[in-house]
């Protein structure tokens, strides 16, 4: 997905990159399960920047900024636990759900769904509020997740969503906040489980007892995974929980199938769940140049165990250590300025892939985020496919540009100097197509750039375009065509569903840029736009991409409406492509 901000807002897009023309996948039964075109056609559900979408975004949360941000999380997620589930069990409504897939803008329309519709639903909404609050959208950010949720019951399968709860506490502690301490749900409620690959399979419905989940030690706070370091909180609209259910719960989970957002789809994922043991830490108040002892059992005898300090700021490892033959262990350690901030001390057990965690709190992280004293700040250079990590993760591909800070100097990247925290630098790198202020959410554009400096957030980066130095070519319509109902034609009926298709090919070198797809009446004195969509391409020299607009045709051809036709404004280009004005192509309504 691309970072820019663009001023038209997206309809549905379906991006699917091929070498030679095939098959565009819609939103129906979907592809063969844990194929390419699975893992993108999943992909294409997730349309943050859809019309639809963003206006019933905008009604859920009017004022979207930092200062709303934590509120607006909560509002999505209570909006999507509200949207209802299927009218029947076994009916056909219910299985109408089960075995049809539908994009975030579809759900929407029709008001209902089964798990992966909520999941659809939710992570569209994270990723459209967090765009809109703060600009850049992490490639990791939240996740859907397919998989078991019993171990004594394997058949019993779901679909929920991740969300990543290091990222949330970069950009709002009260987000945070409220993930962890909204009230839990107690009490039984009543879930559907039981899909499988393709997620298609018959549910069923069982009573479940929430507080079975609860931990037994209620000083241990658990998130649900450890991913890539990161940690995560589940989240499950459909079975209508507190946002905060598995910060302090484990999910009942055994085994992951697959998980996938609008960037990635990745079958058979692996991760780190809660173990059944507990932790013990002398402090939870943590000073710089306090020794901090801890301890915990129920880890495998004699097993290797890894632990880290870690939080949104980052991480710091210790070597590890070996369990005792009770399942013990434990040391002390001095708390040093490497701690950059609040977080948690995780014990992992490498035998069982599990962890045990202790939240903490830096005693002078307050005082650190008010300080006017110099801190220092990292800056890079790098390919514009790295926008949206972290800067530093990426500096073996730093392409040693000069970066210079107005009244301090000029340096080759990667550097770093020492500024003032909360005065406003200007920035300019002869060449950059956008920077990014990593975790404040600053993307920008240009190749200067002005940045008021946090205490917390050191990390600086400007971007090139990846093509810098290679051939370009142009982008070329080789099929343009309507498909309703899966099948090809010529002519729709009034109120049938249709889907404007387009296959557009990189000729004469790759390319990259912006398009905009429309779907106009030919009309007799004026055609009118009826609906269009704007997204970013990137395509290699040959390889082709398709995209559609899914719309309803809403009356019959006559004297002074002809019927629909495709027109598309390569926007990055310059140049455009309009259907030929014949019957066919263009497509007669009956």
């Amino acid at each position: 997905m691309s970072q820019k901000r663009l001023a038209l807002v997206p309809i549905l897009i379906i991006f699917m990159l091929i070498v030679v023309p095939q098959a565009v996948f819609c939103a129906s039964l979907g592809p063969s399960w844990g194929t390419y075109e699975y893992g993108e056609f999943a992909k294409s559900l997730i349309v943050p920047r859809n019309s639809l979408v963003q206006q019933k975004l905008r009604s859920i949360a009017p004022v979207q900024d930092a200062a709303h941000f934590a509120q607006n999380l909560l509002k999505v997620y209570e909006f999507t636990s509200q949207l209802a589930g299927p009218r029947d069990e076994r009916g056909p409504d219910a299985d109408y759900f089960r075995r049809n897939w539908m994009d975030a803008s579809e759900i929407l329309q029709v008001g209902r769904g089964d798990c992966k519709n909520h999941a659809i639903l939710l992570i569209t909404l994270v990723e459209a509020l967090y765009g809109n609050t703060f600009g850049n959208v992490p490639r990791d950010l939240v996740w859907i997740v397919g998989g078991c949720v019993f171990e004594k019951k394997p058949d019993n399968g779901h679909v929920w969503v991740l969300l990543n709860v290091d990222r949330i506490q970069s950009v709002s502690q009260d987000a945070f906040n409220l993930i962890r301490d909204t009230p839990l749900t107690t009490g039984t409620t009543t879930i559907p489980v039981g899909a499988r690959p393709p997620w298609s399979d018959a549910i069923k419905w069982i009573t479940f007892n929430l507080d079975s989940l609860a931990d037994r030690i209620r000083s241990l706070f658990r998130l649900s995974i450890i991913q890539d370091g990161h940690f995560y909180v589940e989240l499950e609209p459909y079975w209508k929980m507190s946002i905060s259910e598995y910060y302090h719960k484990i999910h009942p989970d055994v085994e992951l199938h697959d998980q996938w957002n609008s960037y990635e789809y990745r079958r058979n994922p692996e991760a780190t769940p809660p173990g059944t043991g507990s932790v013990w830490v002398s402090s939870t108040t943590w000073r710089y140049g306090d020794t901090v002892a801890w301890s915990a059992e129920g880890l495998t005898p004699n097993g290797v165990v890894s632990v880290m300090i870690q939080g949104s700021w980052g991480s710091v490892q210790f070597p590890d250590v070996t369990a005792n033959s009770r399942g013990e262990a434990g040391f002390s350690f001095v708390v040093g300025t490497n701690i950059q901030g609040s977080g948690r001390l995780m014990v992992i057990d490498r035998v069982t892939n599990s962890f045990l965690m202790k939240d903490y709190t830096l005693a002078q992280e307050a005082a650190r985020t008010t300080t006017t004293h110099p801190v220092t700040y990292r800056f890079f250079s790098l390919p514009e496919e790295c926008r949206g990590q972290q800067p530093s993760s990426n500096a073996h591909r730093d392409l040693r540009k000069v970066i210079m800070i107005e009244g301090v100097g000029s340096y080759s990247t990667p550097f770093s100097v020492q500024l003032t925290p909360g005065r406003t630098y200007t920035l300019t790198c002869s060449g950059a197509v956008s920077w990014d202020y990593y975790g404040i959410g600053g993307w920008k554009s240009g190749q200067t750039v002005q940045y008021t400096l946090d205490q917390k957030f050191n990390e600086v980066a400007a971007f090139f375009a990846s093509t810098v130095g290679i051939k370009k070519g142009s982008p070329q319509i080789v099929d343009a065509y309507w498909i309703v109902g899966g099948v090809r034609v010529t002519q729709a009926k009034v109120g049938q569903t249709v889907q404007a298709h387009i296959l557009v090919k990189a000729a004469g070198g790759p390319i990259e840029g912006d398009l905009t797809i429309r779907v106009k009446k030919d009309m007799v004195l004026l055609d009118t736009v009826f609906i269009y969509g704007s997204t970013h391409v990137s395509l290699k020299e040959g390889e082709s991409v398709g995209l559609f607009l899914s719309f309803t045709a809403d009356q019959k051809s006559d004297l002074l409406f002809r019927g629909f036709f495709i027109h598309v404004d390569f926007t990055s280009w310059e140049n455009s492509w309009t259907m030929p004005s014949s019957y066919p192509p263009r497509l007669k309504v009956v």
